[in-house]
């Protein structure tokens, strides 16, 4: 089941629990899913990255309508009382996104100046 709340997409079922949970066993316990980066699509998938660069591709259907490359997004899972089912919730985080933008435009800016005085290569 696929449910759209604007910036919110919730997904449950057995697909999307064996896929979460081969996820997270691919990636192993140290690494959590609550929040990932949307780096890119691909046609009908979504590029998302994790922790430590890694990166899982999942249907673009999955995310929020108005997600794009380069947004944060949480991630919230939950077990239901059925055996096997979890649930899914993708949302945008506007805030985490809008600073991932100020510092690569921080950073942009300060490439732009280079360095001061002689360079050594």
């Amino acid at each position: 089941m696929l449910s759209s709340q604007g910036q919110v997409r919730s997904l449950c079922g057995n697909e999307l629990a064996s896929f979460w949970e081969i996820q997270i066993r691919r990636y192993g316990k140290g690494v959590t899913i609550d929040r990932v980066i949307l780096d890119r699509f691909e046609g009908e998938l979504a590029v998302l990255e994790l922790e430590a660069g890694l990166t899982i591709e999942l249907p673009h259907a999955w995310l929020p309508r108005d997600a794009k490359e380069g947004d944060v997004l949480q991630v919230k899972t939950r077990r239901s009382s059925q055996v096997g089912a979890v649930s899914v919730r993708f949302s945008l985080d506007l805030e985490a996104t809008a600073k991932r933008h100020e510092e690569a435009l921080r950073l942009r800016e300060a490439i732009m100046k280079g360095p001061k005085g002689d360079l050594d290569l």
